[in-house]
């Protein structure tokens, strides 16, 4: 396991530390990856993107994965909040639009 991690350390930069995740949290990905899936399938997805504003719609309650560049805001009824969680120089997450809204729109710096 110490060879897997010194080459682990070698290839990635300090802020990409190495997770390792419940088993339940992975369940939790793999159900939020599935119902995301099933909604590509059925063509229930739509994004756009107009200048630096990308707009994804997805069914009610369907968890969207989105990485976005660091600063990036989660777009709220009035006002914005922090988007996701720093990785690797980013920020990801799975999401949905927020309360009242029908859309997804981050904004990012």
């Amino acid at each position: 396991m110490e060879k897997v991690l010194t080459d682990y350390r070698a290839l990635f930069a300090d802020s990409t530390p190495l997770e390792n995740p419940r088993q339940s949290a992975i369940g939790t990905e793999l159900q939020r990856g599935a119902a995301w899936q099933s909604a590509l399938a059925n063509n229930r997805v739509a994004a756009y993107c107009i200048g630096k504003t990308v707009t994804v719609t997805a069914p009610s309650g369907t968890q969207i994965p989105v990485t976005a560049p660091e600063g990036t805001k989660k777009q709220l009824l009035l006002g914005t909040s922090a988007f996701g969680t720093p990785y690797a120089g980013a920020r990801s997450a799975w999401t949905t639009p927020a309360a009242l809204q029908s859309a997804l729109t981050p904004k990012p710096p």
